[in-house]
């Protein structure tokens, strides 16, 4: 590639590898060679003519020409080298002076570099012939290209080019351009002049590239954040002002515009005290200096708007900066219904006052500047004081209340007390005459202001709710036990399941040691430890309400007596034992077995509570709970109750132990002394039952239980107190469906043993589709009720479908309501409870088939 001398002295240009540069020189630069060729040429001929001249003139003369000849050559060489030394000179100069334009080359180059933007030249085919490092970076190394390829994609210049209308007008021109590199946009602002050379001719294009990216970014998120500013603004629900400190209005919104009827240019027009009432005082002018004073201001005005109308407006006012000078941001918000029901509300109040003494509460009515408070009647009847006359007293409030409500009810009443709630309004405790506490749910309202909004007056009322707050205390205590049952349940299911396999093992070890004393005591003392931890599940059963009940009706009497056979192993001869019984022998639908259990964990609890001598005396006895009964004390129903005491001269409880003592696994004995089962089973029962248990404690003076259980008309039914003798050998085909493979292939060995066939089933599914095969040859089908995929209830219903007189047994360490509820039980088909038994699994097997 080659390059004309006009363009080479145009830029600062560093050589490319394959570059070939012509040495054009100018007129000026060819001087000394000129006159060295001219006078060697005009010498050389003067020479050789005169020397012509002279042989013609003396031709005979035979060293004559040889003597012009050298004389000419020795005057050729002579004034040569003369010339040489003079041209050398300039020569030398001329290389002086290019050095120095070559500095001044770098130095331009330096001040390229310092403007901070990207510099291109352009020839005027618009062929990239300069870039400086900046551009580079920018854009790529794209010297010897056409602009409008590179940058735009195109195959001739663009119509609106900057540096096209350059050379057209000989003017500096701008523009902006953006580049996609495929990922994101880039921006660029271009500057394009003309640059001319000394007789003024446009030789090429200077264009300053800089990017502006960023400061696009920058203005997008200004414009966006102006229109969200403006979006909030117009939409605002209250009337927004802009004013400047000395009058007149910067901006308003659109609500403004809707709320007065002006349009905004009107408004624009306007000053604040144009919107105010004659003769008002209150206005956002009157108020600007106070404004400007503490920073912000909230006070109430009225505002005329253009119909005429006064509207009652409350006024938010604060300092800002807006567009670089000091302005008032205003926030009018109408007022009217609040100014309507403030009016009602007075209006009312005396018929409130009066209203409020029929109801039975309290009125209290506090003069703050004074500091003096008005108790009624009434509110010193709530606390016992009746016609008891004590002294005014302005912190009397303050000593009454309970220290630990004492802070936050006051911090309540003080942000009433500046306007920050409408209502003040607390529950609390005071204490009463007699020193004890009562709840209190406290109500009131600043009835009177100044005119600076300084509270003048408080009027409240007490009303007692120490009742309802025990019974919220009730049902947290109920709905705590719930949770912890549902627990206990799920915990005894699957224990009950480990149970069943140890248990069962046990029966065929004991069955194959016979005659083994002494291995057969060991394994005797694992069927001890397992009968114990059996009996652990069923505590937690009851205590979780999931335990099967066989309720029938019982003569309460009786089961006392019978449980009192049992009380001389469990009550040492220093504690003395009464029994007193009702007459009659009140009935109760319950389960014996579970009553019983009940007297003893109570008698057990109470002998526990007696540290050396003492006494505990168990009563039955009848009661009528009314509707009175029932609703202040929050429990039972209305009718008759079979009531069972147990009271004992032990050291009493306090409150908090007193409020605990149901709680499972919560004991106040030794550790290895006590489970905290007991209690908790004893309340889990009960409410099985449908009952309800109170406690009363005094601390040195003996505890006292009481249990109500709905009593009943019907006479008792016989109990059966026969005990079944060890079933003989069985025979015939059951079916065995149980998801636990322990407990799966234990059974049916035990069944195996004892000379059933088995069919086995891992869930209800497979179940059901052996049922279908072997349907006619089945005797027994043996379920358990919880199982994956499908549960023993549900094939249990699929079985009977298929054949309606099948004989089924359910197996569960827990049914929940699954079997009570759903009917299975009530429909004649029996439940063998885990941990299985084996004898009384095979006994109750035996009585189905037969």
């Amino acid at each position: 590639m080659t390059k004309s001398k006009s363009v080479i002295q145009l830029q600062s240009y560093k050589e490319e590898p394959g570059t070939v540069w012509e040495v054009p020189m100018s007129p000026k630069n060819r001087i000394p060679l000129n006159i060295v060729t001219a006078y060697a040429v005009f010498g050389a001929a003067w020479i050789f003519l005169s020397d012509i001249l002279l042989i013609h003139l003396f031709e005979n003369s035979p060293y004559i020409m040889r003597l012009e000849i050298l004389k000419g050559l020795a005057y050729v060489a002579l004034t040569s080298f003369g010339l040489y030394l003079l041209v050398r000179h300039h020569v030398r100069k001329l290389l002086k002076i290019q050095a120095t334009i070559e500095g001044e080359r770098a130095r331009y180059e330096a001040m390229v570099l310092a403007i901070g933007d990207g510099v291109s030249v352009q020839d005027t085919d618009f062929r990239i012939i300069y870039q400086n490092s900046i551009l580079q970076e920018l854009t790529g190394k794209l010297i010897g290209q056409h602009c409008f390829t590179v940058y735009e994609g195109k195959t001739a210049v663009c119509d609106d080019c900057p540096l096209k209308k350059a050379f057209n007008d000989g003017e500096i021109h701008k523009a902006e351009r953006c580049i996609s590199d495929g990922e994101a946009d880039r921006y660029f602002h271009l500057t394009a002049s003309p640059v001319r050379d000394s007789q003024g001719t446009i030789i090429a294009g200077l264009e300053i590239v800089r990017e502006i990216t960023s400061q696009k970014a920058l203005e997008e998120r200004l414009a966006h954040s102006e229109r969200k500013f403006r979006m909030l603004f117009d939409h605002a629900p209250d009337a927004i002002f802009i004013n400047l400190p000395d009058g007149g209005f910067l901006e308003v919104n659109e609500m403004t515009v809707q709320w007065l009827g002006y349009t905004r240019q009107e408004l624009m027009a306007m000053h604040p005290r144009d919107l105010s009432p004659p003769g008002q005082s209150s206005g956002i002018s009157e108020k600007m200096d106070e404004v400007l004073m503490h920073g912000s201001l909230v006070f109430e005005t009225a505002t005329v708007a253009r119909d005429g109308s006064i509207i009652p407006t409350e006024v938010k006012a604060r300092v800002i900066q807006y567009e670089g000078q000091q302005a008032v941001l205003c926030y009018y918000r109408d007022i009217t219904e609040r100014k309507i029901a403030e009016k009602s509300f007075r209006e009312s109040e005396e018929r409130w006052q009066f209203a409020l003494e029929g109801s039975g509460d309290g009125v209290w009515d506090w003069d703050i500047a004074s500091g003096r408070v008005y108790y009624s009647e009434q509110w010193k009847n709530i606390l016992g004081f009746g016609m008891y006359q004590f002294e005014q007293d302005e912190n009397l409030w303050e000593k009454l209340v309970h220290p630990d409500d004492k802070e936050w009810v006051l911090k309540e009443i003080k942000r009433h007390l500046r306007s920050e709630t409408p209502l003040y309004m607390t529950e609390h405790r005071l204490r009463c005459r007699d020193g004890t506490f009562k709840w209190i749910l406290d109500r009131g309202k600043v009835m009177a202001r100044s005119e600076d909004g300084t509270p003048l007056r408080m009027v409240g009322t007490y009303t007692d709710i120490t009742d309802r707050k025990r019974l919220e205390d009730q049902l947290r205590q109920a709905q705590k036990m719930e949770a912890v049952g549902e627990l206990a349940g799920g915990i005894a299911h699957d224990f009950n399941n480990i149970l069943t396999a140890i248990i069962g093992r046990i029966y065929l070890l004991q069955n194959r040691l016979a005659g083994n004393n002494e291995l057969l005591a060991h394994a005797d003392q694992i069927a001890y430890a397992a009968d114990r931890a059996a009996n652990l599940t069923k505590s937690l059963l009851a205590f979780s309400r999931e335990q099967i009940m066989n309720p029938r009706r019982i003569h309460l009497n009786e089961t006392v007596q019978r449980s009192a056979k049992l009380f001389s192993k469990l009550i040492p001869e220093n504690i003395e034992i009464n029994i007193s019984l009702s007459d009659p022998d009140p009935v109760i639908l319950a389960d014996e077995v579970h009553i019983e259990q009940v007297l003893i964990n109570l008698v057990a609890n109470a002998r526990d509570a007696i540290p050396q001598d003492g006494s505990i005396h168990i009563a039955t006895e009848t009661t009528y709970f009314d509707e009175k009964f029932v609703s202040s004390h929050g429990y039972g129903r209305v009718g008759e109750y079979a009531v069972i005491s147990v009271s004992d001269t032990g050291t009493g409880m306090d409150q908090k132990t007193k409020s605990r003592i149901f709680e499972p696994f919560f004991t106040t004995k030794e550790m290895g002394k006590g489970t905290g089962l007991g209690l908790a089973i004893v309340y889990g029962t009960i409410k099985q039952h449908n009952g309800h248990i109170t406690v009363y404690s005094e601390i040195g003076v003996g505890t006292t239980i009481r249990i109500y259980l709905p009593r009943i008309a019907e006479d008792a039914d016989n109990a059966d107190g026969e005990e079944m003798e060890r079933p003989p050998a069985g025979k015939g085909l059951i079916l065995l469906a149980e998801d636990e493979d322990a407990v799966r292939t234990l059974t049916k060995t035990i069944l195996l043993e004892s000379g059933y066939r088995v069919i086995e089933a891992e869930n209800g599914i497979k179940a059901v589709e052996l049922f279908q095969q072997h349907r006619e040859e089945i005797d027994l089908v043996l379920l358990d009720v919880i199982m994956p995929r499908m549960n023993g209830k549900e094939a249990g219903d699929e079985i009977l479908r298929s054949k309606p007189e099948t004989k089924i047994l359910f197996m569960s360490g827990y049914t929940g309501d699954m079997l009570g509820q759903q009917g299975l039980l009530s429909s004649g088909h029996g439940l063998i409870q885990k941990p299985l038994r084996p004898r009384d699994m095979l006994t109750i097997i035996r009585e189905t088939l037969s």
